[in-house]
């Protein structure tokens, strides 16, 4: 009997501590909204609360789903990513151990795990993403300023993150903003279009940090693109900062392939500095087994390659002879280009504001000698240097077999077959329409 009345009131407690929207009724649609940020300031201000013990606060207007993982804090060395699926939506700065994060039906409440410090300027980010019992999402970044005395923070740090491979803005990047004095670091993120607005902050000199945040931990790990800058005091400009992937480690030959007869192309590890150059008598090219010189000429980044071998445009119509010659023999006039009315309009071109060159992992390496198919090439170039700075000599076997007598059957069997098609329809087209002789003005004998 006893047992029976304990899981009983198990029962009952569990199904108390599910959260479930209220049965009937109709859905409820409609975002959540934030009703109060605690302490309360005014947008993009702070205040000095330096006696402040309690939590921060954000207060919404029905009940929020806590979600599925808890959140325990669980980080690596004290520098990780909460597991729960609201302390992954909680950045606090400047303290970087996963803050405390508390479900509170309507609210959330933010703390951190060490307690407040005094005379710190405290920045707690609510990220995109929370929902309702009804999955309704904020889609909207709250943020909460103030400081535990001293001076009030005034300074701000705007800038933009452009992805130095596909020369784009880089979304949702992770902006690390560190005080050179005392080592606080302020963080955010990147809108779509890779720019950030950061602050208020402290006025001193900061040095940030732009990380493209793929493994979504918060910290920097191999091979995630990034870059950094120094933004000195009184500055609220940081510019454009362009993030690429790099490492210490020495530069490695990832693939080899002969390009024409003259040409070969190295696919490297990390990108190749858009900059670099090298001399005749830094490449070795040799014919084995024999080592004979294929006599190389130069070696650069295969970006500047293709720059220096582009297609010749076709020249423009300008006689008026093209698309419409159709209408303007038939005597109408040309149609209009149909456009389309259906869906947004295309996003307007959005490039970054500095000038660099293209940024690539191809390494192409031209020779005076021929690479003949069927022989094999011992590639050395010394002096290959990174986009990281990190120098270094690469070494390959470029390997050009003859094609098998399987594959050179195919395609003569495949050629002969094209050649017989075209003949038997070039002769159904003479046998439709047979050649034409001149009338010579005499009738024809019956």
């Amino acid at each position: 009997m006893r047992i029976a009345r304990w899981l009983s009131a198990l029962l009952l407690a569990t199904a108390c501590a599910r959260m479930a929207p209220p049965p009937g009724g109709p859905p409820i649609t409609t975002p959540l909204v934030l009703l109060a940020a605690l302490p309360d300031t005014a947008p993009n201000t702070a205040q000095s609360l330096p006696n402040f013990r309690g939590s921060a606060a954000f207060v919404f207007d029905r009940i929020v789903n806590e979600g599925s993982q808890p959140n325990f804090g669980n980080s690596a060395g004290g520098l990780g990513l909460g597991t729960g699926d609201l302390e992954k939506l909680v950045l606090l700065s400047p303290d970087t151990t996963v803050p405390h994060v508390q479900w509170a039906r309507s609210r959330i409440l933010v703390r951190p795990r060490n307690g407040w410090r005094p005379n710190t300027v405290y920045r707690i980010e609510l990220l995109p993403g929370l929902t309702d019992l009804h999955n309704n999402t904020l889609k909207k970044t709250s943020v909460i300023t103030f400081a535990t005395g001293g001076p009030l923070p005034t300074a701000w740090l705007r800038g933009r993150v452009i992805d130095w491979a596909s020369r784009h803005g880089l979304a949702g990047a992770l902006i690390t903003a560190t005080e050179v004095d005392n080592g606080n670091a302020y963080r955010t993120y990147a809108d779509s279009t890779g720019r950030f607005a950061l602050g208020p902050l402290p006025t001193s000199d900061y040095l940030v940090v732009a990380l493209d945040d793929k493994s979504h931990n918060r910290r920097l790990d191999a091979p995630e693109a990034w870059d950094s800058t120094r933004v000195r005091s009184g500055r609220d400009s940081v510019g454009e900062i362009w993030a690429f992937a790099r490492d210490t480690a020495a530069p490695k030959i990832q693939a080899i392939e002969r390009v024409d007869s003259q040409t070969i192309g190295i696919t490297m590890s990390l990108p190749v500095d858009p900059a670099w150059r090298v001399p005749a008598d830094s490449i070795r090219v040799l014919l084995l087994p024999d080592s004979l010189n294929v006599n190389p000429g130069v070696a650069m980044p295969g970006a500047v390659y293709d720059s220096l071998h582009k297609p010749i445009p076709k020249a423009a119509d300008t006689t008026g002879r093209g698309a419409g010659r159709g209408a303007a023999a038939s005597g109408r006039a040309a149609a209009p280009p149909v456009t389309s009315r259906r869906g947004p309009p295309p996003p307007k071109p959005d490039p970054p504001l500095e000038k660099r060159p293209a940024l690539g992992t191809r390494v192409v390496v031209q020779t005076r000698g021929r690479l003949n198919i069927g022989s094999n090439y011992f590639v050395q170039v010394h002096g290959v240097r990174m986009a990281n700075g990190v120098t270094g000599t690469v070494t390959r076997v470029l390997a050009l077999p003859r094609p098998s007598p399987a594959d050179s059957a195919k395609a003569h069997a495949d050629s002969v077959a094209k050649a017989k098609v075209d003949s038997i329809a070039k002769a159904k087209g003479d046998s439709t329409h047979p050649p034409t002789k001149p009338d010579s003005g005499h009738r024809a004998r019956r």
